[in-house]
C-alpha cells in the first residue's frame, strides 16, 4: 500500500521511478454504469374505450417499472379521438403496447359511457334538494370518503368518486343529510291594559295671567257727580221753590270669570293588542328584534296663533322591544313508530304539522314608559330591561312576559310661593294628578315551518 501511495506521488510531480523486479504490475477496467433508464414516449390513440378508462392501468404499469414514467390522456373534441401519451422506459415501451392492445376492446357501454368497469372506481351525481352542495360536500370529504375517494359541488350538484362499495354507502347518507333546514315561526301577542285617572284643581294660571292677572284689588272709584233733577232748575229760574240734589260714587271689580276656572277629572280604562311574527333557523347567526313604537299626535302653535296637529314621538326609544338573540335551538320529538329503520325523525310536511318538538332561544325585553314632560317638554322616561333563555313547546301559546307599571305623578302651576300652601293652593294655581295602573302581558308561540308547506 505504501509502494502504491508513492507511485501516485512520484508520478504527480512528475518523476520516473524505475521499477523493480519485487514491485507487482496491476490492471484497473473501469465500467460506466450510472444506472440511468433511456426514456421515449409514444402517443396511442385510442379505437374503442376512453382514454381515461385504462389510464389507471398503464400508469401503474409503468411507474413500476421506473417512477419517472408519466401517463396523459388527451382528448382531441374536433376529431373526436382520445389519445393516451406514455413516457416510459425504451425497454420496456414493447409491453405498453401489449397492454393498450389488450385493454382497447370493443364492449358494451356502462352507465357513464365506459367500456372498462373492473376499476374499482365509481362516480356520482346528486343534486339536493334542501340544503347546499357546500354544506354537504364538508361530510363527504371529511367524514364519508375513504382514502381515495374525494368530492366537489359545481353549480348547485355534488359529484364524488369512491370505491364501488362506498359510493353507495356516502349517497345513503347524503339523502338522509338532505333534510330541510329546521325553521320555526314564532309569534309574538302584547295584551296591555291601562287604567287611568286624571284630574285638574285649581286656576289656569298660565291663561289668568294673560287676561286680568294679578289685579285681585283692581276696584274703580268714580266721585264727584252731581245729579239735578227737573224741580231744581225750575226753582233756580222762577227764583223760588222747593230744590234737591245728590252726590254719589260707584265701584267696579276686576275682570275675573269662571273661565280661569279649572276643575276637572277624566278617568279611562284602555285595552291594547298587538301580534308580530318573526322566523327563526337553527343556529341562527343573526338577531330579530321587535318593536311597538307607537306615535303621538301634539297640538302645536305658529308664531300667529294657528294651531296644528303633528304626529310625533315623545321619546326616540320604542315602548317595548323583544328580540331573539343568537343560537336558535330548534329539536324535533317523534313517536316510537314515526322514526325510520335507521333511528331517524321524518321531516316531512305531515310531521311538520304536528309541532312535536321545542324551540329554545335567548330573548331579551326592553319597555321604556313616558313618566312625565318637564317643564322645558323634555319626557322623563322610565326604562327597564330583562334578558334570559327560555324553552317553549311548539303548538302552544306560552306566557313570555308579565308586567305591571303604576304611575301617581302630582304637578302644580301657579304663582310661585302660594302655590305650595295647602288648599290655597288652588286659588293660586292648577294642581294637575295623574293616576295610571298599567298590565301588560307578553305571550309567545312557536309553530314548526316546513319549507314546502303553503301555511302562511
Amino acid at each position: 500500500m505504501k509502494k502504491l501511495i508513492c507511485s501516485a506521488l512520484a508520478l504527480a510531480a512528475g518523476v520516473l521511478l524505475p521499477l523493480s523486479a519485487a514491485d507487482e504490475t496491476r490492471t484497473i477496467r473501469l465500467v460506466q454504469d450510472d444506472a440511468q433508464v433511456r426514456m421515449v414516449t409514444k402517443v396511442y390513440p385510442m379505437k374503442h374505450v376512453k382514454a381515461l378508462d385504462i389510464q389507471p392501468f398503464v400508469a401503474a404499469a409503468v411507474r413500476r417499472y421506473s417512477q419517472l414514467s408519466n401517463v396523459r390522456a388527451q382528448n382531441y373534441a374536433a376529431g373526436k379521438t382520445q389519445y393516451l401519451l406514455v413516457t416510459t422506459g425504451e425497454k420496456f415501451m414493447p409491453y405498453v403496447d401489449d397492454i393498450i392492445l389488450k385493454l382497447d376492446q370493443p364492449g358494451k357501454l356502462g352507465k357513464f359511457g365506459s367500456r372498462v368497469e373492473g376499476t374499482g372506481i365509481q362516480r356520482m351525481v346528486y343534486s339536493p334538494q334542501y340544503r347546499s352542495p357546500a354544506a354537504l360536500l364538508e361530510a363527504v370529504n371529511n367524514i364519508l370518503a375513504t382514502g381515495i375517494g374525494s368530492g366537489y359541488a359545481h353549480n348547485g350538484t355534488l359529484y364524488w368518486k369512491d370505491e364501488w362499495d362506498n359510493v353507495g354507502y356516502i349517497l345513503d347518507w347524503v339523502k338522509m343529510l338532505d333534510r330541510p333546514l329546521p325553521q320555526a315561526r314564532i309569534t309574538f301577542r302584547y295584551y296591555e291594559v291601562r287604567e287611568s285617572t286624571l284630574r285638574d284643581i285649581g286656576l289656569d294660571y298660565l291663561s289668568w295671567k294673560n287676561g286680568p292677572g294679578m289685579n285681585l284689588l283692581d276696584v274703580a272709584y268714580n266721585a264727584g257727580r252731581i245729579a239735578w233733577d227737573k224741580a231744581l232748575y225750575r226753582a233756580a229760574s222762577a227764583g223760588f221753590g222747593a230744590f234737591n240734589w245728590s252726590y254719589g260714587s260707584f265701584a267696579t271689580a276686576p275682570a275675573f270669570d269662571m273661565s280661569f276656572v279649572r276643575l276637572l277629572q277624566q278617568s279611562g280604562n284602555a285595552k291594547v293588542a298587538a301580534e308580530a311574527t318573526v322566523t327563526v333557523l337553527n343556529n341562527n347567526t343573526e338577531e330579530a328584534v321587535l318593536s311597538l313604537d307607537p306615535t303621538y299626535s301634539r297640538i302645536r302653535k305658529s308664531e300667529d296663533d294657528h294651531s296644528s296637529s303633528v304626529d310625533k314621538k315623545i321619546s326616540e326609544a320604542p315602548e317595548l322591544s323583544v328580540s331573539v338573540g343568537k343560537g336558535v335551538a330548534i329539536c324535533f320529538a317523534a313517536d316510537p313508530k314515526e322514526y325510520s329503520e335507521d333511528g331517524h325523525v321524518p321531516s316531512d310536511v305531515n310531521y311538520y304539522k304536528k309541532n312535536k318538538g321545542a324551540v329554545m332561544f335567548p330573548y331579551t325585553v326592553k319597555s321604556t314608559q313616558t313618566v312625565e314632560l318637564d317643564n322645558f317638554g323634555n319626557p322623563v322616561i322610565n326604562a327597564s330591561g330583562l334578558s334570559g333563555y327560555v324553552c317553549m313547546d311548539a303548538g302552544r301559546e306560552q306566557l313570555f312576559l308579565k308586567s305591571v307599571v303604576e304611575r301617581d305623578v302630582e304637578q302644580t302651576i301657579g304663582i310661585p310661593f302660594l302655590c305650595q300652601i295647602p288648599i290655597l293652593k288652588y286659588i293660586f294655581g292648577t294642581t294637575t294628578t295623574v293616576k295610571e295602573k298599567t298590565f301588560i302581558v307578553v305571550t309567545a308561540e312557536a309553530t314548526l315551518i316546513h319549507p314546502e308547506s303553503n301555511e302562511k
